[in-house]
């Protein structure tokens, strides 16, 4: 007899949430359910089909569990997962995390009931799970920070070099401006 399966629905950002959820609820359960985390060296192993091992995964699991954060949300496979669960009549359980509440789940994820992963722990037993998500919840919000940073930053220099550019422009005649190299952002024509 094989053993009930969750399987954890997560983004690949999110993979540590993921394997210490699957850590904690295997210690709970005490080995008696197989925990799937597509991101986990023991759920997905190398040389296998990664679609066919998903897959089967989700045809044999007895609920899914959603890690919901607000990167996560945003992202096709949560809902894609989420919704081949519903499918199936699987009971489908959204995680909310990093400040993410069920409140703020988008359709159709705001149809499940959802639960809201708390930092305190409920006894002392438990605290290495919780401070493992908090400092993961730390990390995850730096990175995302950092990136949306780089990419405004980007995005602004460009727009600011082609306004200046535009201005610059607009004040001089044709053959001034061929010799102009937009690249480097310098306006003044070369020696």
């Amino acid at each position: 007899m094989s053993k009930p399966t969750i399987f954890i629905s997560h983004i690949t950002q999110e993979k540590e949430i993921a394997c210490v959820i699957k850590s904690f609820i295997e210690e709970k359960f005490l080995g008696i359910v197989d925990v799937f985390v597509s991101s986990h060296e023991e759920s997905l192993k190398l040389g296998d089909d990664w679609m066919s091992t998903i897959k089967n995964s989700m045809i044999d699991c007895t609920m899914i569990i959603v890690i919901c954060s607000p990167i996560s949300i945003t992202r096709p496979w949560i809902n894609f997962e989420s919704g081949a669960g519903w499918i199936k009549g699987t009971p489908v359980i959204p995680l909310c995390h990093s400040g993410l509440s069920p409140g703020k789940l988008p359709v159709p994820l705001n149809s499940f009931q959802a639960s809201v992963l708390e930092m305190k722990p409920p006894n002392s037993n438990d605290n290495s799970f919780f401070l493992a998500i908090s400092e993961f919840e730390s990390v995850i919000e730096k990175s995302a920070i950092s990136k949306h940073t780089i990419f405004i930053n980007n995005l602004l220099s460009r727009q600011i070099n082609l306004l200046k550019y535009a201005i610059h422009a607009s004040t001089k005649d044709y053959e001034y401006l061929q010799n102009i190299d937009l690249n480097n952002g310098n306006l003044e024509k070369p020696p």
